[in-house]
């Protein structure tokens, strides 16, 4: 035990030691800046001015934290321009813009600027908002990508006839199309693309999404139009046809019933019930069969957020020449985002 406790005791007193030592140095001044104390024990030696202590050195965050505080700041700053997807989403929401807005900016840059879901190499993306010259004056959203010499921009301006207009100096015109779900709570048993017929066994191109749920969910207007069919129409059972502007149409199949008052010529809200859920027709289970048409053609509902649309009115020819004159010119000030 003894030969235990020795080694043990030794270095208790060498950490008392050290410990003593750490504690005078600390107390005792330093050589070159004299305290009071110590320049009246030695009055022979010439005060000399306290001389301050360099600042401590600035706190360096970790690299995660440093990237996190350097988006931070750039998503607060002004005319920052961003070179991602990713970044031009997260600045757009800080902005407060619309999420139907960020939609339809995000299908335009997917469609004619990204590739593969990322910008070019080098590309930058500057965001404004301003005032379009509309009768109503509306606000628009401007991204300009610059990528080396060559300049783009779309300007996104809401109209009260149209809704979202997007507008882009090679003379393009689309309009965006916010669908609403026909139902709620439910889930995509079958969606656009090849698949399995399920009743007759063969396979074709499903041109329709399939949203399974009970018998008698109400069935509600994905937008606003007229009804142009509500009766039985062959494999669709009992059937609801909206027409829309923009030459744009939405069925509503395999109905159980319709609801009080949908006929021919009726006109229906967004979100106003139209039905309700069944499995007429040629249906293997309770679900709703849903297509968009336009011109006639069926398009997946499920990505079709802009539609080309051709300038017919005096108010589109005018936003389209006030693009191109825009895209040339500098960046205005922020104001609000549509």
């Amino acid at each position: 035990m003894k030969y235990i406790a020795t080694p043990l005791l030794l270095a208790l007193t060498a950490l008392s030691a050290l410990s003593a030592w750490s504690l005078v140095v600390a107390w005792h001044p330093q050589p070159d800046t004299l305290s009071p104390r110590t320049a009246q024990a030695n009055p022979t030696q010439p005060a000399s001015p306290a001389v301050p202590l360099a600042p401590p050195p600035p706190f360096t965050p970790p690299a995660r934290h440093l990237a996190h505080n350097v988006a931070l700041a750039a998503a607060h700053a002004r005319h920052v321009p961003v070179a991602s997807v990713r970044a031009l989403v997260a600045r757009l929401r800080h902005r407060d813009v619309r999420w139907t807005t960020i939609r339809a900016a995000l299908a335009y840059v997917h469609r004619y600027w990204a590739h593969a879901g990322r910008l070019p190499h080098h590309a930058r993306v500057d965001i404004r908002f301003g005032k379009a010259p509309t009768d109503d004056h509306s606000a628009y959203l401007a991204l300009a990508m610059r990528h080396g010499d060559r300049s783009q921009c779309v300007f996104l301006v809401r109209e009260s006839h149209h809704g979202l207009l997007l507008a882009d100096g090679h003379g393009r015109m689309l309009q965006a199309i916010n669908l609403r779900n026909p139902v709620v709570h439910t889930r995509i048993s079958s969606g656009w693309g090849w698949r399995t017929q399920p009743v007759l066994g063969w396979h074709e191109f499903h041109k329709g999404i399939d949203y399974a749920a009970p018998i008698g969910t109400p069935v509600r207007a994905a937008m606003s139009g007229v009804v142009d069919l509500a009766r039985w129409h062959g494999n669709y059972g009992r059937l609801v046809e909206v027409r829309h502007p923009d030459h744009l149409a939405t069925r509503y199949g395999h109905l159980s019933r319709f609801a009080k008052g949908v006929t021919r010529g009726t006109h229906v809200r967004r979100g106003q019930v139209i039905g309700y859920v069944g499995t007429t027709g040629l249906s293997t289970g309770p679900h709703l069969y849903f297509e968009l048409w336009r011109h006639g053609r069926r398009i997946d509902p499920l990505r079709a957020a802009l539609v080309r649309i051709h300038p017919r009115t005096a108010s589109h020819r005018e936003l389209l020449a006030w693009v191109r004159h825009q895209k040339h010119r500098s960046p205005a000030s922020e104001l609000a985002a549509p």
